[in-house]
């Protein structure tokens, strides 16, 4: 909603969707970077946080906040 007035509404939700999409992408990478035992991500393969380690849980931190910004640019715009 602080995005709303600087960037429209649909920008301003779209911006804090990917903002929560890209912090689970780098978790599945940080997870991936320990199982592997290393200490740079420059191990990881590129695209592994986006096909792998997905959860319930990490699916919902990503899909809830999308649901809320489209209802609110659904009942606002």
């Amino acid at each position: 909603m602080l995005l709303w007035p600087v960037f429209g509404l649909l920008c301003g939700g779209a911006m804090a969707v990917a903002f929560f999409f890209g912090r689970e992408v780098s978790q599945h990478e940080y997870k991936e970077m320990k199982r592997l035992g290393t200490k740079t991500l420059n191990s990881v393969p590129f695209g592994h946080g986006l096909y792998n380690h997905w959860s319930y849980d990490s699916i919902m931190d990503v899909v809830v906040p999308a649901i809320f910004c489209t209802g609110v640019w659904w009942i606002l715009g």
